[in-house]
């Protein structure tokens, strides 16, 4: 355990992609007295395909499609000049690969998977902790982390469920005032067992001092 004191958002770089390595890190960034109450992390599947959109996909199709759509409508081949043929050509095969990596940005394996196995949520003595995972380093799986430390910003838990699954939910945890409103913090895709002891912990965390 360290005997820093804990910041609002501190980075750190690591190798952990298994949750014993991810509680091995966050145990070496606590305090010396400081005690963890409840931990967990979001179902790995749903909090992944939350994370996919649909956005970039569906505009890759879009403009794949407009573009097979430009060529196939464009003077027939047989009067079409050397110059325009290859560039009725061109709008094809573009439009093709555009299709083809919207396919590829829906069913390759999802690189969000990675970044959900790495994030962790815990409830200490002191405050609400959040992993977040900022990406790879390198090709030796090298990662950084945002731990972000919550203690005074922290209300009473409020559970939502969540559109992808109706067995799982949020649980917002604090409110931060920002330049634009307001900023909630939460625990993402948790089970419901899961979220009955996050909520238990934090009322505790909340109630500590009374």
């Amino acid at each position: 355990m360290s005997n820093l004191v804990p910041t609002p958002r501190l980075k750190i770089t690591a190798k952990a992609s298994t949750l014993e390595a991810l509680l091995q890190l966050l145990d070496s960034n606590l305090e010396e007295d400081e005690k963890i109450v409840w931990k967990g992390q979001p179902d790995i599947e749903i909090e992944s395909k939350r994370a996919r959109s649909l956005l970039m996909p569906l505009l890759s199709v879009l403009l794949g499609g407009a573009l097979i759509n430009a060529g196939l409508s464009t003077p027939s081949l047989e009067s079409a000049s050397s110059s325009g043929l290859f560039f009725k050509v061109a709008m094809v095969v573009c439009g093709i690969v555009f299709l083809l990596l919207s396919l590829a940005a829906w069913f390759w394996p999802n690189e969000k998977k990675k970044f959900a196995i790495r994030k962790l949520y815990a409830v200490t003595n002191k405050r609400v902790i959040r992993f977040e995972p900022n990406g790879a380093l390198d090709h030796d799986d090298n990662w950084e982390w945002t731990i972000e430390s919550y203690t005074s910003s922290v209300h009473e838990p409020q559970v939502t469920l969540i559109f992808k699954s109706a067995e799982h939910v949020d649980i917002t945890f604090a409110t931060e005032s920002t330049t634009d409103g307001f900023d909630y913090r939460c625990f993402t895709s948790l089970t419901k067992e899961q979220s009955v002891e996050a909520v238990d912990a934090i009322n505790k965390f909340l109630n500590k001092g009374k």
